[in-house]
Order: structure tokens, then sequence, then C-alpha cells
């Protein structure tokens, strides 16, 4: 009979909590059943922090192999850069001149702060090592001064394009920072306001490296 007794009284406890689960929700049920709600919660959190992670490093493992074959494409067209032969002609060299002042015309460098940039500008740098070693070759032969110095100011065109492309960030930031510097001494501009707009370009400029060293 004290059995048949405590089989009701357990069912109808079952009862209640089931009842009080509907109206109530967790906030009445059992300690149990909040205890294990938390735990699949904190799985799934774990989960889904463990695929994220491994999300991100296998994007970051295609961005290295995606650099590496670029940074293996452009060290085969340098090899072909090098290994271009100037034939002993100054009608030869000349000609490759030209093909070799339309390279850098369609190639151009880019900034340092970026990876990509940085493979990218080896190419332009051998055609114009290519290129300064063919001017020197070709005032052996019969050519006027004259010419020599229009090559010449193309190579000093080149190498300058070289020198802003690589490094235009650096010199936006250096001349802005400069600029606000001498605004402050002239009293155009108060202390507060010269160290609010320092810092500004500063901002800038570490926000343009982030964004251009993000992998795509």
């Amino acid at each position: 009979m004290s059995i048949l007794n405590s089989l009701k009284n357990q069912v109808g406890r079952d009862s209640g909590k089931v009842i009080s689960n509907l109206v109530f929700g967790d906030k009445h049920a059992s300690v149990y059943r909040r205890a294990t709600s938390k735990r699949s919660q904190s799985i799934a959190d774990t989960r889904s922090e463990i695929l994220e992670k491994e999300t991100s490093q296998r994007l970051e493992i295609d961005r290295e192999n995606a650099l590496n074959d670029l940074d293996a494409a452009v060290i085969e067209n340098v090899d072909s850069v090098i290994n271009a032969e100037i034939i002993n002609d100054k009608n030869e060299i000349i000609k490759m001149i030209d093909t070799l002042s339309i390279q850098l015309s369609v190639n151009h460098w880019g900034n340092v702060y970026s990876k990509k940039s940085r493979i990218r500008n080896k190419y332009p740098d051998a055609v114009l090592k290519k290129y300064k070693i063919c001017v020197k070759k070709l005032r052996r032969y019969d050519i006027s001064e004259e010419e020599i110095r229009e090559m010449k100011k193309e190579i000093n065109r080149y190498s300058l394009l070289r020198f802003l492309g690589k490094h235009i960030l650096t010199i936006i930031t250096l001349l802005s920072i400069f600029t606000i510097i001498i605004l402050n001494k002239t009293g155009v501009i108060s202390d507060d306001f010269t160290v609010a707009i320092v810092v500004f370009p500063v901002i800038i400029g570490l926000a343009i490296i982030a964004i251009v060293n993000q992998p795509k």
C-alpha cells in the first residue's frame, strides 16, 4: 500500500513539473534540466568557436597558397626578362628598349605594405633593370647624345614612379604631419588641434595598410 502511495506521489510530482514547465518555462524547471540546457549551450558555443577557428585557418592557408602561386608566376616572368638576350646590334637594342618601355607602362609598382604588391613589384623592378642595361650597351654604338639623354630621362621618370608607387602612403602621411606642424608653428592652429590632426593621418594610413592586407 505504501509503495502504491509513493508511486502516486511521484506521478503527481512529475505531472506538476510538466504543467509548471509548460506555463512558466525553465524558471520552474528542475535543476537537472537547467544544468543540461547550460551544458548543451556550452557545447554549441565551443563547436561554433572551433568551426570559426578552422574556417579562419583555411582562409589563411588559401591566402598563402594564392600568394605562393602569384610569386611563382612572377618569378617565371622575371626569369624571362633576365634571360632575354641583348643582341649586339643597335636596332635590336632599340627595339628591346621600346618593348621594355611598354612593359613598364602597363606594369605599375604597388605600395610596399601589401604582400601582393611586393611580389608583383619584382617584375617591373626586373624590367627597369634590363632597360638600364640596354641603354648602357647602346652607348657603344653610333647614337647621338640627345637620344641618350631622352632615354635617361625615361629611366629617371620610371625610377620616380617606382619610388612613388612603393612609398606613396608613407609620403602622404609624412607630408600631412609636416604641414600640420608648420601650421601650428605659425599659429594657424592650436596645440590640441595639432595633436588631433597629427594622429588622424597616422590612423588613416594604418587603416589603409590593414585593408590592403586583408584576405581576398
